[in-house]
């Protein structure tokens, strides 16, 4: 059922969106019959991480995907059951990491970090249909491979972000 290694995946409730090193995004559903796998999205470069963005009322689901080459893309569920592809970023080679969170005081902000062989965790946000805005929160002593978002202090309106090296 899976066209090639699963590199992450992501519960949206009884289904799951993996991603591949052979460059396909997927849906998979238990149906009575068994599994289900609904392509949302074939591309000639391998995928690496997922992330779900936080559900917000009478919005679609948004998934961010991060591909090998280092471009971050966003794909947003469309009214027929389709999904929207837009490109996000395209930052170095080796994007790993990806986390979609509340990481801004401003609620309406549509905010996602990435990590990757570049060693940065860089803050993507932006408001509304507006452009997205790129900002370097750290820099590693070595390339990161595991991004994932918290709420682990409790204090603030924000998300935290938890990051990972690769390991050897």
């Amino acid at each position: 059922i899976l066209s090639g290694r699963v590199r992450d995946a992501v519960l949206v409730g009884a289904r799951m969106v993996t991603v591949s090193r052979a460059g396909e995004v997927a849906m998979i559903e238990l149906r009575g019959d068994g599994l289900a796998r609904t392509v949302m999205l074939q591309e000639p470069m391998g995928f690496g991480r997922v992330a779900r963005r936080p559900p917000r009322a009478g919005a679609g689901e948004v998934f961010y995907v991060t591909r090998d080459d280092g471009l971050l893309l966003r794909l947003e569920e469309r009214a027929d059951g389709g999904y929207a592809r837009s490109e996000v970023y395209a930052g170095p080679q080796g994007l790993r990491g990806v986390a979609a969170g509340r990481f801004t005081n401003d609620p309406v902000e549509e905010c996602v970090a990435v990590f990757g062989y570049s060693a940065r965790v860089q803050l993507l946000v932006r408001k509304g249909e507006g452009p997205w805005r790129v900002q370097d929160l750290f820099t590693d002593i070595d390339r990161g491979h595991w991004l994932d978002v918290a709420e682990l202090d409790g204090r603030n309106g924000t998300d935290e972000l938890i990051a990972s090296e690769t390991i050897v």
